[in-house]
């Protein structure tokens, strides 16, 4: 059954196209990302000819930054939708009979499909910070090449951690509406519990920022804690989804 479940949720990945939805935006976004920095000035200042733009450097950290300010919510949205609809085993309950028939344990169900949904969603995010990272280059500035990496990698953990908490939903909830809608208020809760004093750098949506900061004057120390909460969250919300999601199947 293993085998057979990687391959499904590989072809079903490539038919239902949600590789190629995610990675649309995010290429569009890194697209216009670094042009929007480097213009926004001149932008403004047409669309409003009594407006006063002091003219200001850009820098690379910047027109990473256009990309991941401009594409970050609404690729968060929808990598939440995508995931939603592929971990929601019992939304259509005939198909989640066949499969559960024939699946040893609720793991050999949810862990193909949150490796396959989160590694695509991981691809689609990656293609548009390496368009970013060139056309930055491009116009502006050459930005570090290492600190791009380590930036995506920070990111590509927050990626993997959404998708556990949208898993862990999609053990305890029906419906795909449901469960993207409860993820979606989770995850932008975070953000706004960061605004605690002393909670801010623990708090996985930090990794967000690390894209472009990491070009700054920021470093790795910054990001360390929110990172080892990111991790564990991950691996508790993946038990916890393995565990319910067999306790509903008995």
């Amino acid at each position: 059954m293993n085998g057979w479940a990687w391959r499904l949720e590989w072809l079903r990945l490539r038919r239902t196209h949600r590789f190629l939805a995610a990675a649309a935006l995010f290429i569009t976004f890194g697209m216009s990302g670094p042009f929007m920095a480097l213009y926004s000035g001149a932008i403004i200042a047409r669309a409003g000819a009594s407006l006063s733009v002091p003219p200001v450097a850009v820098t690379p950290a910047a027109g990473v930054a256009s990309f991941v300010d401009n594409s970050i919510g609404l690729g968060l949205l929808l990598v939440i939708v995508i995931a939603a609809a592929t971990l929601a085993i019992d939304h259509r309950p005939a198909v989640s009979i066949y499969y559960r028939s024939r699946a040893r344990s609720a793991a050999a169900l949810l862990v193909p499909r949150y490796v396959v949904v989160t590694l695509a969603m991981i691809a689609a995010y990656s293609v548009g910070a390496w368009i970013t990272w060139y056309e930055t280059a491009v116009l502006i500035a050459m930005p570090s090449a290492a600190a791009m990496v380590l930036g995506n990698l920070l990111v590509a953990l927050y990626l993997a951690f959404a998708v556990a908490v949208v898993a862990l939903l999609s053990a305890l909830l029906r419906g795909v509406l449901l469960i993207a809608g409860v993820a979606a208020m989770v995850l932008l809760a975070l953000p706004v519990a960061g605004l605690v004093p002393g909670l801010g750098a623990w708090m996985p949506s930090r990794l967000l920022t690390a894209q472009h900061t990491l070009l700054g004057t920021a470093g790795l120390t910054d990001f360390t804690p929110a990172a080892g909460v990111a991790a564990i969250a991950t691996t508790i919300c993946l038990t916890l989804a393995t565990r319910y999601a067999y306790r509903r199947e008995i």
